[in-house]
């Protein structure tokens, strides 16, 4: 994963200062004379039906080996307790990353086309990254942390084999989503990237999804036959 590029910078800024914005909501990025102020600290990440699926099938798809994709949405401010919330809305992976067990990579060039694409095609800003860790757990790795851009968010889908059929359920002390469907364990996780004085940091945030919540344990089993 790259660095942001100036011509993307350029059309995130120009949707953020004239995109229509709802009044519970304040810009995550604006820009003014002197210096540019980076969007707020995420507290929580909001994750819809289309973007779960296209997460966990594109985790699925290339298991063994990681999955890399982006994140469309927006950040929501709520002015009565000051949280900051990533709506996650639609994921779209990245066919052309490189990608091993261990790694996923994908060229700058790639990157921005399809950031380019996107900005021309919806109205959804991306918000940051997905990417999964195959037989492990969603401890970000050192190159994880440091291709993370500070105001975007994170997130970390583990794929493991089952070994018995759980439920979906939210850990609240660990702050991840899990559960059975198929053959595979899922665990998800959501990480914020913010700055802090000079520094950059990172933190595990809140992982909210009501759609993986309902799946049914009567589905968990089903297993599509596989082609020969």
């Amino acid at each position: 994963m790259t660095d942001t590029s100036l011509s993307w910078l350029y059309f995130h800024l120009t949707r953020q200062e004239y995109g229509s914005v709802s009044l519970d909501l304040k810009p995550n990025i604006w820009i003014n004379t002197t210096n540019i102020v980076m969007p707020p600290r995420c507290f929580e990440a909001y994750i819809y039906e289309t973007a779960f699926i296209g997460m966990v099938v594109s985790a699925v798809e290339v298991y063994p080996q990681e999955c890399l994709g982006a994140l469309l949405g927006y950040r929501a401010w709520n002015s009565v307790d000051v949280t900051r919330r990533a709506i996650v809305e639609n994921a779209i992976s990245y066919q052309t990353a490189e990608r091993t067990r261990n790694t996923v990579e994908i060229k700058p060039r790639h990157e921005f086309r399809c950031k380019d694409m996107l900005y021309k095609l919806c109205s959804l800003e991306f918000i940051g990254n997905f990417h999964s860790h195959p037989d492990a757990n969603t401890t970000l790795s050192k190159t994880d942390i440091n291709s993370m851009e500070i105001g975007n968010i994170e997130i970390v889908i583990s794929v493991n084999k089952k070994k018995r059929t759980t439920p979906w359920e939210y850990n609240a002390k660990t702050n991840e989503l899990c559960g059975v469907f198929g053959d595979y364990r899922f665990t998800v996780a959501a990480y914020s990237c913010f700055k802090d004085g000079d520094a950059k940091k990172y933190e595990k945030i809140e992982l909210l999804c009501p759609f993986a919540l309902g799946i049914g344990s009567k589905f968990m089993d089903i297993i599509a036959a596989i082609p020969k």
